[in-house]
């Protein structure tokens, strides 16, 4: 609509469920200018970068430590690089199990880092699990780095066991979870978090292969989300199996993590 020469768009309190392809509007709790784009709605205008604003992903071509994530066996688990490009899979690595119980490999920050509710955090990995999911146990997310084999006391994570995938968050070791999703064999996923600034929500996606549309999207909202300096975590991936035969758990392309801004001007 024009008014007095100036287009004037529809203002709405929330995202309009189903807006056509194409449509533009004025999202008055966002404060922002939304828009569909080919069956996804984003935002129309780019965040402005702040002073501490940054996104930092890796891709994993290296066997060992990347940049920020420090590689490291456990129970003599081993990795390989044998990954080679698929369409639009990048090269990664496959983490893969020893005849030891419990065994596997892992690539976390050096750390515990960061801790939520300064400003929005977000993390994306993307992995595929590989051969079977039987005895398999995969921690993907915000995690504690001096755990293997047990859960993490801190965290915002997607846990996933024998295949199903159930996203957790905790703080002190209270835990809360989302539903769960079954994940195929030999499909690349991609795991997507992102923190409210207020720590008050933790949303997470799942995207399959090159489909832009998420397959799963919960938010946990709960008191359990760690949010001070005495619930620090790291980011990154722990991946074990149970059994005592060495096993291919899961390929690893790329992971990374930051703020919500860095990440979209990245």
């Amino acid at each position: 609509m024009k008014v007095k020469g100036l287009l004037v768009l529809g203002e709405y309190d929330a995202d309009p469920s189903s807006p056509p392809n194409g449509s533009l509007w004025f999202n008055l709790t966002l404060d922002k200018f939304r828009v569909n784009e080919n069956g996804i709605i984003k935002d129309m205008c780019m965040p402005t970068m702040k002073l501490w604003d940054y996104w930092s992903e890796h891709m994993f071509i290296y066997l060992h430590t990347i940049t920020n994530f420090y590689a490291g066996a456990i129970s003599s688990g081993t990795v390989n690089n044998s990954i080679n490009q698929v369409v639009y899979r990048p090269y990664g690595v496959r983490l893969i199990s020893s005849v030891s119980a419990n065994s596997g490999y892992r690539y976390l920050t050096s750390y515990n880092i960061l801790y939520f509710g300064t400003y929005i955090n977000k993390f994306r990995g993307s992995i595929m699990p590989t051969t079977s999911h039987t005895n398999n146990t995969i921690a993907l997310g915000y995690l504690n780095v001096n755990v293997n084999t047990s859960e993490s006391t801190n965290g915002a994570y997607f846990l996933i066991v024998g295949g199903t995938v159930t996203p957790k968050t905790a703080k002190s070791g209270t835990r809360s979870s989302a539903s769960t999703y079954a994940l195929t064999i030999n499909v690349a996923y991609t795991f997507d978090i992102e923190v409210a600034a207020d720590s008050s929500n933790v949303r997470f996606r799942i995207y399959e292969e090159n489909t832009e549309a998420a397959v799963y999207d919960q938010t946990i909202t709960s008191a359990n989300i760690p949010n001070t300096t005495s619930h620090s975590m790291c980011p990154g991936i722990i991946a074990t199996n149970s059994g005592t035969t060495a096993v291919d758990i899961c390929n690893v392309y790329k992971m990374g993590f930051g703020t919500l801004n860095g990440y979209l001007k990245s």
